[in-house]
């Protein structure tokens, strides 16, 4: 069992190491210039290790993201008894907006990466889909039959579309103000939710 463990810490470790890197290279060389080569060699791996961890460089540049999604749908089951779901989901949503200025370095290679692609990549697709299901499978395990299937999907796709419209909104503007934006954004999208 110990074994388990320091195998999951190393592998936590790696790419941890492997997104620290990417992120510092992706921010002063810039998405494109950057290699996964250059990746593997800042974070002191060979190559195929990097491939063990990530499917691309592209994947490294949303790493974040998928973190904070796991946190908001642990803070959705945590929820208290007697929680509204409305406002559970609306927090854990808030929990995501509160990491943006953490992510907002890489905003720019993210748009760049997001503009070089006609239409929405199928990777972004993925990954707002499984944002989207791992919230409504958080609310689902803590509200249980006490919310429609239907609705709570409706609700966590206003929240999660108020939040990222209201991001890329607003380009030029610092974090905090982009921030700012998101959470009324996400509070005016729950609105229609409530009874």
């Amino acid at each position: 069992m110990e074994g388990t463990g320091r195998r999951e810490r190393k592998k936590q470790q790696t790419r941890d190491a492997v997104v620290a890197a990417a992120t510092d290279l992706f921010a002063t060389r810039g998405f494109r210039q950057t290699t996964v080569a250059d990746i593997a060699a800042a974070a002191d791996i060979a190559p195929r290790t990097f491939f063990l961890h990530f499917a691309s460089k592209e994947d490294v540049l949303f790493a974040h993201v998928e973190d904070f999604v796991a946190e908001a749908a642990n803070a959705i089951r945590a929820a208290p008894q007697g929680a509204d779901p409305v406002d559970a989901v609306v927090g854990a949503v808030e929990l995501l907006v509160a990491h943006f200025p953490e992510i907002a370095a890489l905003a720019v290679d993210r748009s760049r990466v997001l503009g070089a692609v006609a239409g929405v990549p199928v990777s972004l697709l993925r990954r707002l889909v499984r944002a989207h299901a791992a919230l409504v499978a958080a609310a689902e395990d803590r509200f249980g039959d006490a919310v429609d299937a239907v609705e709570l999907g409706a609700l966590v796709g206003a929240v999660l579309g108020a939040a990222s419209s209201a991001a890329r909104a607003r380009p030029g503007a610092d974090a905090g103000a982009a921030q700012a934006a998101m959470r009324t954004a996400v509070r005016r999208a729950a609105q229609g939710f409530r009874d």
